[in-house]
């Protein structure tokens, strides 16, 4: 049996191994003072791609500066991508000379014409000056494949890229594998993050931060800022685009870009913003017209040029509302790639951030009709007692058991309260106004809130209100429950906003996160058929397309269908894929904590009984502002995507997901959801809703032990982290495969036959350690590689993990400096086996298995004397030596594939 090494004693030798590499580390992705955000491609056709960079003059931005620029296929020199030497060769760019000018922040955009299908072009800007020209970096870009053309198309895909206090890893392992094997780089949105140092999403600026220039011309979130102004979104790209990996992918390859939301603003809805949760209105269309600006400048994509493509076209035209981003990209018969919009035209969500909690959103004649047409006529009074039970001030209720002729007078529940003297409507109200009035002191200094607690506290009380709330609302102050649950079941029942999870006035949570979905469901549902059979008079809509793209959107699949493109490919900067969690419903061998730690100044630490509380044990849908927030467009898209075999590309959630949609036909809609580049992963959004649990259990300890120092947690929280991770797959059936503690990137292979997409994943803790000194080697062995493979079998789409789990390729060079390599970290499934296998030939491999000798030591599994691996559902990685036989091979291609496969 091989000997198994520590995990310490692992990465050590890992990293001796790979210590060579440092010494021919290429540094490029630097730009000079005259061009320091280098240069960039991006919208490649067969016969055109557009070119970028940005000039600065004596360190003021330049000012109507004519560039040159020269554009070859091939040269009379060897051509080093990055390099600021004169790019010499036949130039093929006879357009105009280009400007840079003040107007566009010294950007100049170019679209270059009747260029050659899939071939690579270099390329290099200008500048003269009075002692000669001055040059950008060579470019490299690509372009597509001839629409007639079978060749296999392979792309990277990437999303999610905050700068501030992260480092661009993920980026660096890109362009160090696959430098020379990409088409183009598809970014699905969260290109730069409006803020600077958001205590909630930015944990470390103290590593990488970004300044504005213009300070007064941002929004005070109180600890940070965020863009507002023009120049507050320029500073934005022009600080991100000097990180070095950046630079470089965009060196290398042409990219085709949208955007989502950090773009212009978190979470926003058209040109809304949501910082403020309710509190002040955030309708911003002069902002949302800077961001779109600051984009079209940055981003080479063909938007925003005139229409000889030499000059920036971008005005009042083309901004908000007429902005238009979604287009289809062709590259050969194999593939048609259509990039949506899937911000600028959505609706509010549907809960809003500052709904009254106890506030009932369907009476009982609206939700007895929406359960009885969902669920069959009859069905109402079995959900009776799930719905929630409510009064209207005005009617006859009996409240802490007085007489309910008493409604209109001083309640003795009050005696020795500060409330002493009012009734129980006015202690309602003031409870309403106390806990609105906190939630409002908490803007910064000098914003107006919409509403005063006053009118907030009057304009609830004179609604229909949830008893359940209400009860919540004066326990939580102290006071007893004050409606007996006698009462409660003489009342009607309906849909509150406290029923769908919403607890605080003004908030995201039971608005855009956390909404318990059979309730959400009801409502959203019976809202969007309101809207649809009554034109649109009663109820909500929940487009995330609008109209004109949504037809823009079935134009492009059709035609892509029509013209025999094997693969459409509809990139989304959102998931379509529902994140459920349900802590009532586990697996055979789950088991929730039921212990957990408080501490108290009066108390001190006490271990303590706990179970999860039982309103936590429902069905929760964990994100409503991504398109499972609305629901019933939601299936409707589905259902288009799933009439044309297309498969999804989505960003935005921070993490790997492949989600298996169902439409109503009963077929597939595969979507492939990319983890971030560098932004906080889910996991950290998990434990975020795991420290809400434990508030509101640490509430019921300080109101019980009259301690309001006290704090709790769970024991073993990162046990339970792992085990609320593996629920959400298990309790979301339209979920194949979830890690939501990484950072990375997809790596896409589409030919004929198949899409194959390969997740390429980072533990998210090497996001704070700059790499970019690192070998490609040493890069390599921290990221793990998952392959699904998406074929068409008869009128479905299938998708199954590829047989081949990772694989690796060695040169030359590297099998004669070592005969020992480490195989990059892949995950296992527990009771599979797994077997390294060799080949020096992919066009007509013969794969041999490694023998147990040659594999010298394993971190995370059990090895057999055959050479087998043994699964343990872990990353696995390897120490292992290559043959005397293969090591004068010109390359080597070593995988690790499932034995029997």
């Amino acid at each position: 049996m091989l000997q198994q090494v520590r995990t310490e004693r692992f990465l050590l030798i890992c990293a001796a191994i790979c210590m060579f590499g440092m010494l021919h580390v290429k540094v490029f992705g630097i730009g000079n003072s005259y061009f320091p955000q280098s240069v960039a491609s991006g919208d490649p056709t067969s016969s055109s791609v557009v070119l970028w960079t940005r000039c600065v003059v004596d360190g003021d931005d330049a000012s109507d500066h004519p560039v040159g620029l020269t554009v070859v296929s091939e040269s009379q020199q060897e051509i080093e991508v990055g390099a600021t030497a004169e790019l010499s060769g036949n130039n093929v760019y006879q357009g105009e000379t280009l400007l840079a000018t003040s107007v566009h922040d010294g950007c100049v955009k170019v679209r270059v014409e009747s260029l050659m299908p899939d071939t690579y072009y270099y390329y290099q800007f200008r500048y003269e000056t009075g002692n000669g020209p001055v040059f950008s970096a060579v470019g490299r870009t690509r372009t597509a494949p001839a629409p007639d053309s079978d060749q296999e198309v392979s792309f990277a895909v990437l999303n999610c890229a905050d700068y501030s206090g992260r480092y661009y890893n993920t980026l660096k392992h890109l362009v160090d594998q696959e430098s020379d094997s990409l088409n183009f780089v598809v970014h699905l949105g969260d290109y730069i993050y409006e803020t600077t140092a958001d205590p909630g999403i930015q944990t470390h600026p103290d590593i990488r931060r970004t300044e504005f220039s213009n300070a007064s011309g941002a929004i005070s979130l109180g600890n940070s800022r965020a863009a507002r102004s023009l120049s507050n979104y320029r500073d934005l790209y022009k600080t991100y685009r000097t990180d070095a990996p950046l630079m470089r992918a965009h060196e290398l390859f042409p990219w085709v870009v949208i955007w989502d939301d950090h773009e212009f603003s978190g979470d926003h809805h058209g040109a809304t913003a949501t910082y403020f949760d309710g509190k002040v209105d955030e309708l911003d269309e002069d902002r949302k017209r800077h961001a779109e600006q600051a984009w079209l400048e940055y981003i080479p994509c063909n938007i925003g040029l005139d229409d000889a493509g030499m000059r920036f076209e971008i005005n009042e035209s083309i901004f908000f509302p007429n902005t238009r981003i979604y287009r289809t990209l062709s590259f050969g018969s194999n593939l048609d790639l259509i990039m949506t919009d899937n911000r600028t035209f959505r609706q509010d969500h549907i809960i809003p951030e500052d709904a009254f909690p106890g506030g009932i959103v369907m009476e009982e004649t609206f939700t007895k009709l929406a359960v009885d047409t969902v669920f069959g006529a009859g069905t109402f009074d079995v959900f009776r007692d799930q719905l929630d039970p409510y009064v209207l001030f005005g009617q006859s209720v009996s409240y802490f058991g007085e007489p309910e002729e008493n409604f209109d007078i001083p309640n003795p529940a009050f005696q020795g309260t500060s409330f002493e003297g009012l009734t129980f409507a006015e202690v309602l109200q003031a409870l309403i106004h106390d806990q609105t009035a906190r939630e409002l002191s908490t803007l910064p200094a000098g914003m107006e809130p919409e509403t005063s607690p006053e009118e907030y506290a009057l304009n609830a009380v004179n609604q229909p209100m949830s008893a359940t709330w209400i009860n919540f609302l004066f326990t939580s102050a102290g006071f007893p429950a004050p409606i007996s649950q006698e009462t409660i079941g003489t009342l009607r029942r309906g849909v509150s906003y406290f029923l769908i999870g919403k607890a605080a006035h003004f908030t995201e949570l039971g608005s855009r996160y956390q909404v318990v979905d059979p309730s959400y469901q009801l409502l959203a549902g019976f809202q969007y058929q309101a809207f649809r059979s009554t034109g649109g008079l009663l109820g909500k809509d929940e487009s995330f397309y609008g109209e004109t793209q949504e037809s823009f959107l079935k134009n492009a699949l059709s035609t892509s269908v029509q013209r025999g493109a094997k693969w459409r490919l509809v990139c989304s900067s959102s998931p379509f894929t529902p994140i459920m969690l349900n802590l009532a419903d586990l697996p055979d061998d789950v088991e929730l904590p039921r212990r957990g730690r408080i501490v108290g100044d009066q108390i001190g630490e006490r271990i303590v009984s706990q179970e999860i509380p039982d309103e936590f044990k429902i069905p929760f849908l964990m994100n409503a502002d991504e398109v499972s927030g609305f629901p019933s467009y939601r299936q409707e898209m589905i259902d288009l995507f799933a009439g044309h075999d297309a498969v999804l590309l989505s960003g935005d959630i921070h993490a790997s997901m492949l989600g298996r949609n169902r439409a109503s036909t009963g077929k597939s809609v595969i979507d492939f959801t990319v983890p971030s580049t560098a932004s906080s992963e889910l996991g950290r959004a998990l434990n975020a809703a795991l420290e809400f649990m434990e508030n509101l259990i640490a509430g019921e300890y300080r109101r019980a032990m009259k301690d309001p120092s006290i704090q709790f947690e769970f024991e073993n929280r990162d046990e339970f982290l792992s085990i609320i991770q593996r629920l959400i797959v298990h309790n979301s059936d339209q979920l194949d495969y979830l890690n939501a503690n990484t950072q990375g990137y997809l790596y896409v292979d589409v030919d004929a036959q198949a899409v194959t997409g390969e997740f390429r994943e980072i533990k998210t803790s090497n996001v704070f350690t700059d790499l970019s000194h690192q070998s490609d080697e040493g890069t390599d062995s921290l990221f793990a590689r998952r392959s699904f493979v998406v074929q068409k079998e008869g009128a479905d789409l299938t998708v199954k993990p590829d047989k081949f789990i990772q694989a690796l390729t060695l040169q030359r060079s590297q099998l004669k400096h070592s005969n020992r390599f480490v195989f990059p970290p892949f995950q296992t499934e527990k009771g599979k086996e797994y077997q390294f296998e060799t080949t020096r030939d992919l066009s007509n491999p013969t794969w041999l298995p490694l023998k147990a000798d040659d594999i010298l030591a394993v971190n995370g599994a059990g090895v057999s004397d055959q050479g087998h691996l043994h699964g343990t559902g872990d990353d696995v990685s390897a120490l292992l030596v290559i043959p005397d036989d293969l090591r004068n091979a010109k390359e080597l291609y070593i995988r690790v594939a499932e034995v029997g496969e």
